[in-house]
């Protein structure tokens, strides 16, 4: 009698490439939660592994691309840099004249005719601040 045997060879998945681990103890320690290091494996792998050096690329980038995607996004004024840059430019002029930061947005929230968030204006309304404030500088280095 011959009996034949079938062996399945089970591909084993490549370990973590340098870059990722490299990429993932960053995420740790930068994170803080380096001491939690094995939980969090163990997460990743659903409970397949506790160590770092049995975790695959295909396990680690998902999961450092969803926690750190989230940081990336970063939060921008509205009215992209046309206005940024017309909102740089009327704290300038303040500054300029001895004033702060906060004062440029305390007098651009509570102009008359305007009375919106600093950051609220649109690229139009920030020009026509912008002329208001270096008209009144002009006045006020002429008395």
């Amino acid at each position: 009698m011959t009996y034949f045997i079938s062996l399945t060879l089970m591909k084993k998945e490549k370990c973590m490439s340098p870059k990722v681990n490299s990429r993932f103890h960053k995420f740790l320690t930068n994170t803080g939660q380096m001491e939690y290091k094995t939980e969090i494996v163990e997460a990743i792998s659903n409970g397949r592994c506790n160590s770092s050096k049995d975790l695959t690329d295909k396990e680690v980038i998902p999961y450092l691309d969803e926690k750190t995607s989230k940081k990336e996004q970063k939060w921008t004024p509205k009215g992209g840099d046309a206005c940024n840059q017309k909102r740089r430019k009327i704290i300038a002029i303040f500054k300029s004249m001895g004033k702060t930061v906060q004062d440029a947005k305390s007098y651009c929230e509570n102009l008359r005719g305007f009375g919106k968030p600093f950051n609220d204006y649109n690229s139009k309304e920030l020009s026509q601040i912008i002329s208001i404030i270096e008209k009144e500088k002009q006045k006020s280095i002429e008395v």
